[in-house]
């Protein structure tokens, strides 16, 4: 488990765990869903980047951040690790507006 692993839950959300690698032993973690860009729901540029996922676009809503326990994760796809900057820029603009 590792900040920035993409994981389907059970209930088939895909979610970046966001929550720093120090604090692993924790047994919940933050998460931010990536939903599809047909949902309507509207996207700011910097706050909500846009991620593709086994070949499939889906935007980062980072206002619908939230916690859920690790063993709800479910399966791990990937990593987007690379994408650090772009993750951190839209939880900045959520918390500090910057």
């Amino acid at each position: 488990m590792a900040q920035f692993d993409v994981y389907r839950t059970a209930h088939n959300q895909t979610v970046i765990d966001c929550q720093a690698d120090l604090l692993s032993h924790v047994q919940s973690r933050f998460v931010v869903p990536l939903i599809e860009p047909e949902s309507g729901l509207q996207i700011v540029h910097r706050l909500n980047p846009a991620f593709e996922i086994d070949g499939q676009q889906l935007i980062f809503f980072t206002q619908y951040a939230t916690t859920m326990p690790v063993s709800e994760l479910g399966r791990r796809i990937c990593s987007l690790s690379d994408e650090h900057y772009r993750i951190m820029a839209a939880l900045d603009m959520l918390i500090s507006g910057i």
